[in-house]
């Protein structure tokens, strides 16, 4: 009886662990990017709850930068309750004269 419980707590532990983790992405975009703009958009994405962190590293002589982002998915809570979509970057980028070019996923390192 003792193994039962506490292998209920074991499955049950790692599925709320398993829920709060976070991912890392790269936006790769190209475009002029000026420096009020580079910031508008970090703080845009940071005003959502979901986004950690958020920074921009551009090459001016290239005409490319990448957007690094994390984002810890929030549980749901209500109709209200709106998930972040990496298709809001896009139109966000976009929003800013900046072309999209490839979204990746990265590991995420300690």
């Amino acid at each position: 009886m003792k193994y039962l419980i506490i292998l209920v707590f074991l499955l049950t532990g790692n599925y709320f662990f398993a829920q709060q983790s976070s991912k890392k992405y790269q936006y790769i975009f190209s475009g002029t990017l000026l420096p009020e703009t580079k910031s508008a958009i970090e703080q845009h994405l940071l005003r959502n709850p979901e986004v950690t962190e958020a920074k921009i590293k551009y090459k001016p002589e290239k005409e490319m930068g990448e957007l690094i982002f994390i984002v810890i998915p929030q549980p749901t809570s209500g109709e209200e309750y709106k998930a972040f979509s990496l298709s809001e970057v896009k139109k966000l980028l976009q929003q800013y004269n900046l072309s999209p070019i490839e979204i990746k996923e990265l590991e995420i390192t300690n």
